[in-house]
């Protein structure tokens, strides 16, 4: 029997297949990369990186790179890079507890 979590993870394998199929265009690889950090932004706001959602995104975007660079969907090389920058620093500012020493970095 399948559970709801079971339901989620099928749904999700369906997604990132229909996704490596349509990204063969520039355009439709272009627009997932957006669509990948605007949807990490969002999704890290929204839960104030309670559950380290900060290093599942950081994780997925550095994964997501490597595909992005064979379709050619990636607006400047750098991209990702400073997306992972910006993540790691918006995890660490809104974060409900303070970490001191890694802000003595900066």
């Amino acid at each position: 029997m399948l559970t709801n979590a079971k339901y989620i993870r099928l749904f999700a394998i369906f997604v990132h297949i229909l996704i490596g199929f349509l990204a063969l265009t520039e355009v439709v690889a272009e627009l997932y990369s957006y669509i990948v950090i605007v949807i990490g932004l969002v999704m890290i706001f929204r839960s104030a990186n309670d559950q380290e959602e900060v290093t599942l995104w950081t994780a997925y975007l550095v994964g997501s790179e490597v595909f992005l660079r064979m379709t050619k969907g990636i607006f400047f090389y750098e991209l990702n890079k400073y997306s992972v920058i910006v993540f790691l620093i918006l995890g660490l500012a809104i974060e409900k507890r303070r970490h001191g020493i890694p802000l003595i970095y900066f």
